[in-house]
């Protein structure tokens, strides 16, 4: 398909009702969330899991971890 179908396409779904009402409310939601204060100037991850997983999949605990990474990084 081409890019010139691909982006009439995208046009036309970004256009439907639902769609539309969708964003809206996104949109709504990220603006009441930013209006209720200072917007944090870090976060973090706690990786918790990563030796349940490995265990529970027979693999070493040090490839639980780095399959946790790996899950955190895509």
């Amino acid at each position: 398909m081409s890019s010139m179908h691909l982006s009439a396409m995208r046009k036309w779904l970004l256009q439907s009702p639902p769609v539309e009402w969708l964003d809206l409310r996104l949109r709504d939601l990220i603006i009441g969330a930013l209006r209720q204060g200072p917007i944090p100037q870090h976060i973090s991850m706690v990786m918790d899991g990563n030796r349940r997983f490995a265990r529970s999949h027979q693999i070493e605990v040090v490839e639980g971890h780095n399959r946790g990474f790996e899950a955190l990084a895509q």
